[in-house]
């Protein structure tokens, strides 16, 4: 048992805790400003929904690295499945399991949301075991790590909650085109970065992925070029759309980071060296501005909301992190200290 524990603990939450499951709970804050539900109301469903998103985060990590213990035993990664029998594998698999499916039992049970449910479980499979084993197939590698890291949970969370925040999109072909190439975006930007990191280690085990096959250099290019250009205008008009706030948000955040930036004179590095940074940003916004950016305006309408922004600070700590981050840089401004001779 405490080998089992021990290997829940090894299942990178703190990897996916944050990258995961605050975005998608910052599309259920966003549904709810937007919509006129009752967090009350909609409280135990989110109980249920979360631990339905541990469980199925953890399996889908739990998958994918008992499939590649070996491998990553060749190169040296750490692996949670290490030092376990098979029946103790199996065991945490059927828990994990247990634990993504049992919930839905007590969620709204729509057909398009369990579809899609059916479909991240599958993706996880196809990407990890063979014969499939789409993370070593080059471009389905990258569709299948956008789908069940990115498209799935959010479109999950949508069916989930649209009815029970009682949100009638006034468009909704356009608002769901619109987001659904914003998140395509988002997922290929992510998992070919994570290839781009992991590059060594693939060459090592003679891995057939999409950045091995286009190279790091361009794949670089695709994403600070081509993806990101593209993901910062669908998230732009996608807030403008459905929120100015948001939208106000999102320009200052935006901001910020770009008088960080020429604080650090990153402008005077070499071109390549630029390719290869910056991809943090919009993760950063995702994270940590977006779901506080949603809570403060829902306290703004109702200031019982506090309560739920407080849970949500005191599950995801670093989102505080990321907002001191961006009062220093304002503090720091020489313009700042030009403004307090008039303002003091």
């Amino acid at each position: 048992m405490q080998k089992i524990l021990n290997a829940l603990d090894k299942l990178r939450m703190a990897l996916w805790w944050h990258h995961i499951v605050a975005p998608i709970l910052g599309v259920l804050y966003l549904l709810l400003l937007l919509g006129q539900g009752n967090v009350r109301d909609i409280f135990p469903v989110f109980f249920w929904f979360l631990l339905s998103i541990i469980g199925t985060a953890s399996l889908g990590y739990w998958i994918n690295d008992w499939a590649d213990q070996k491998q990553d035993a060749k190169v040296g990664k750490t692996n949670a499945t290490t030092g376990f029998s098979s029946p103790q594998k199996w065991s945490i698999l059927i828990l994990l399991l247990v634990l993504s499916a049992f919930p839905w039992i007590f969620l709204p049970i729509y057909l398009y949301s369990i579809g899609f449910w059916g479909l991240l479980i599958l993706s996880f499979l196809l990407y990890s075991l063979p014969p499939f084993r789409f993370k070593e197939r080059n471009l389905f590698g990258i569709i299948c790590d956008m789908l069940y890291g990115h498209l799935l949970p959010i479109w999950i969370t949508i069916g989930t909650f649209k009815d029970l925040v009682n949100y009638q999109s006034p468009h909704p072909t356009f608002l769901a085109a619109t987001l659904s190439i914003l998140l395509i975006l988002k997922g290929l930007r992510n998992i070919i970065q994570h290839q781009i990191e992991d590059r060594k280690k693939d060459q090592k085990l003679a891995l057939n992925t999409f950045v091995h096959w286009l190279g790091p250099y361009r794949s670089a290019m695709l994403i600070s070029v081509v993806l990101m250009p593209l993901e910062l205008v669908f998230l732009a008009g996608l807030l403008g759309y459905l929120h100015w706030g948001m939208f106000f948000v999102f320009a200052f955040f935006m901001l910020t980071y770009g008088i960080r930036i020429w604080s650090w004179k990153y402008y005077r590095a070499k071109s390549r060296r630029q390719l290869f940074r910056l991809w943090f940003v919009l993760n950063d916004f995702y994270e940590a501005g977006f779901p506080l950016s949603a809570l403060v305006f829902l306290i703004f309408l109702h200031p019982y909301y506090i309560i739920l922004a407080l849970i949500h600070l005191f599950f995801f700590p670093k989102t505080l992190d990321h907002w001191k981050w961006v009062w220093k840089t304002w503090i720091n401004l020489e313009l700042w200290w030009e403004l307090r001779k008039y303002i003091v």
